[in-house]
């Protein structure tokens, strides 16, 4: 793809729409999907773009931030689906929920509270999806404390009760405390049916849980990494970045590379140097041969320290010149570097697309062609720019 950008980035919404579909038929037509991955700006893709996404798939029933503002984002770009609000939030920002329309996940009753009052106030129902903290530790109501929240916040005025779930923290990591985390939901969700209370909406499956346990899908399943980053072979790649060779050297060999020196070539060697560096998602430990980019359909390691704004590849003796595309993930001809691989390498997952700077130029595509373009300057829509 011809462009005059140095370093971008390519989001495919199709993909992401058959991931979606993907996820839809997987659970089963009775299932709800809340697609989770707008929090976050979409994690790292852009929220407007990946939820008009979601919309257009037609499978969405939900999208999920994780913040207030995310979901008022939405509501004033026109978009009216329902949007749950994972974090727990401040009662001072219970009216926010109310007058824009979002659905708060709760667990304390001061903001049960706060929602209430506002709500009658305005004459207005709202929303609220109970969050049980099965052993994530992170926010949600003790399961034996569970029933009594309940029953108390249900006798507020204009507060719907609409779901009640939990987050799985262990999901193929850890197969004996995912069972004892489901089970401890499954309790609560017994309890409150020999209490004849009714909640429409439970649900427990995360994306590791979509993959490996059929067991949690419920009434819904709430989708996020899986859609981005398509680690099954029936699931497709949304997203590569790319940068362009901005300067290259023949160097002797015993010549040090980047700061501190840490990488000296043991021969003679050209060093293409990229228009890309930690602060626009690069990973900093994948530096000094641990890691590697696709030029001119090849395999080079990236030597010495990751900058700021660049990095250094050594390029043997081939024929390297300015200019030349540099992929940092997604494929060529015959080779390709997927996300995934980065995650295994630094075993930390998720790193690279959330991390990418807004300097970084977003190119959509849709249809199979660029639909959009983004920059740090501007926005430029069209479906035939290049």
């Amino acid at each position: 793809m011809n462009n005059s950008f140095i370093t971008y980035c390519e989001i495919n919404l199709d993909s992401i729409i058959h991931n979606l579909k993907w996820v839809k038929n997987r659970v089963g037509e009775k299932v709800k999907i809340c697609f989770a991955g707008t929090k976050a700006d979409g994690y790292g893709y852009g929220i407007y773009e990946v939820a008009i996404a979601a919309i257009e798939s037609k499978v969405v029933d939900y999208l999920g931030v994780a913040i207030p503002d995310e979901g008022i984002y939405l509501r004033k770009k026109g978009i009216n689906i329902p949007i749950i609000v994972f974090g727990n939030i401040l009662p001072e920002f219970a009216e926010k929920i109310v007058d824009y329309d979002l659905t708060q996940t709760v667990c304390t009753y001061d903001l049960c509270e706060k929602l209430s009052y506002y709500a009658k106030n305005k004459n207005k129902p709202v929303k609220i999806h109970i969050k049980v903290d099965t052993g994530m530790g992170r926010i949600g109501v003790f399961p034996e404390d569970s029933l009594e929240f309940i029953k108390k916040v249900s006798k507020l005025p204009n507060l719907k009760i609409e779901g009640i779930y939990s987050h799985l923290s262990s999901v193929g990591r850890d197969d004996e405390f995912t069972k004892e985390q489901i089970n401890k939901f499954f309790t609560v969700l017994k309890i409150l049916e020999n209490n004849n209370i009714k909640i429409p909406l439970k649900h427990l499956a995360n994306s590791a849980s979509i993959k490996k346990l059929p067991e949690t899908y419920l009434d819904m399943v709430r989708p996020g990494s899986i859609i981005f980053n398509a680690d099954l072979p029936e699931l497709k790649q949304v997203f590569s970045l790319k940068s362009k060779v901005v300067y290259v050297k023949k160097v002797p060999k015993g010549y040090r590379i980047g700061y501190r020196g840490s990488f000296i070539t043991k021969k003679e060697t050209k060093i293409a140097t990229v228009g890309l560096g930690y602060i626009d998602g690069y990973p900093f430990l994948l530096g000094n041969e641990k890691w590697k980019v696709i030029i001119n359909d090849k395999y080079f390691p990236v030597v010495g320290r990751v900058c700021m704004d660049q990095i250094m590849v050594d390029v043997g003796n081939e024929d390297v010149k300015i200019g030349d595309e540099v992929i940092i993930i997604g494929k060529s001809k015959n080779c390709e570097i997927k996300i995934n691989d980065i995650f295994k390498e630094l075993d930390f997952y998720n790193f690279l697309a959330p991390s990418i700077n807004k300097r970084v130029s977003r190119i959509y595509i849709k249809d199979g062609r660029i639909y959009k373009t983004k920059t740090m300057l501007e926005e430029i829509s069209g479906r035939n720019r290049n």
